[in-house]
């Protein structure tokens, strides 16, 4: 295990932040595949647990075999139903109240933070960390935080010193650049945070500042066309293709109406979906998240989860009641948690 104890750039809302443990209407251990290290497997493998435990633990642990490294050796697979073959009844870990919190992988200890520990060139040619965290939109408890925050911006960044272990320490490539790029990533989380402009407005001002940034990018200026243009029928068509495997979402989606998109909102469903979306482009490092994306093409993808989440989101009483927290949750367990953007690119593609 590698040890962290360091100042870390986190939103506002990050020290109220308190997981609902057994009260969480959907667990974090919905329909995820854990992976876990070598460290870890061989620990749990020995782990001296109640029967029942046990076997369900032999059942959900995989090696990895060809793919498999001492960081990333093993996962813990979900059940057909999707859920984490642990999870008890009351919504709690049965491994971890039988064992104690040393007994579980270390994703599982510090989910639903995810930290990113970015490695930058300096002058002097020596390699320092720049690390940001944040929680994921696909947890309950930080929508709700982002809803109910008691004053000022949730998502204004802030310095937090932050404590916790990882199971490998992940390698990330030099980028030169980082900096810049950090300056563009926190100025796109700045526009989508400004809680003086109506959502729609602060979503056209950071297209605008994209396009202008990446002026050169033809094809991916092409692709953010395409992702406005996109017929609503057509996207929600996209959306239940995506959503036909999970279960937490496709009743959801099975309702959603073509004619919601680009829907008039609420100063509060504004604020709201605002606070949100911020959330979520600091947590994904946008627009640099996934490398094998031009920044451009992850903005059409943007576009097109801002157009979805609108559709998904059109319920009696808004977005911020329980049933549009706990549509949003489920979306973002897909969007935050998956190689979602690029399966929504290749489907925008045709």
């Amino acid at each position: 295990m590698i040890q962290i104890d360091e100042d870390f750039t986190v939103p506002a809302y990050f020290p109220e932040f308190a997981c609902k443990c057994g009260a969480c209407r959907h667990t974090c251990c919905q329909g995820l595949a854990i992976r876990i290290s070598q460290e870890e497997y061989f620990h749990m493998v020995g782990e001296d647990c109640p029967p029942d435990v046990r076997a369900d633990l032999d059942l959900a642990l995989h090696t990895l075999g060809r793919e498999a490294d001492p960081g990333r050796y093993a996962e813990l697979s979900p059940d057909f139903r999707g859920q984490c073959r642990l999870l008890g009844k009351d919504g709690l870990c049965r491994l971890q109240a039988a064992c104690g919190s040393g007994a579980i992988s270390a994703v599982c200890r510090l989910y639903p933070r995810r930290p990113q520990l970015l490695n930058c060139q300096r002058a002097c040619g020596s390699t320092l960390p720049v690390p940001e965290m944040s929680m994921t939109n696909a947890c309950e408890a930080t929508l709700e935080l982002l809803r109910d925050f008691p004053a000022g911006s949730p998502v204004k960044l802030i310095s937090r010193r932050v404590a916790f272990e990882l199971a490998d320490l992940p390698l990330k490539k030099e980028h030169p650049d980082l900096l810049h790029e950090l300056q563009i990533h926190r100025m796109c989380v700045r526009i989508m945070g400004d809680e003086t402009l109506p959502f729609a407005e602060r979503a056209r001002r950071l297209k605008t500042f994209a396009g202008i940034v990446f002026e050169g990018d033809r094809e991916g200026a092409r692709m953010v066309q395409a992702a406005l243009c996109t017929p609503a029928p057509l996207l929600v068509a996209m959306l239940e293709g995506l959503a036909a495997d999970r279960p937490d979402l496709a009743p959801a989606v099975r309702s959603c109406r073509p004619e919601d998109d680009f829907r008039m909102l609420t100063q509060a469903e504004s604020t709201f979906l605002g606070r949100v979306m911020a959330n979520d482009l600091f947590l994904r490092l946008f627009p640099y998240g996934n490398r094998e994306l031009s920044p451009l093409r992850a903005v059409a993808a943007l576009i097109v989860i801002i157009r979805m989440l609108l559709i998904l989101t059109a319920l009696p009483g808004g977005a911020a009641k329980e049933t549009g927290i706990d549509r949003m949750a489920a979306f973002f367990r897909m969007v935050e948690l998956t190689d979602f953007d690029a399966a929504l690119l290749r489907r925008l593609q045709y």
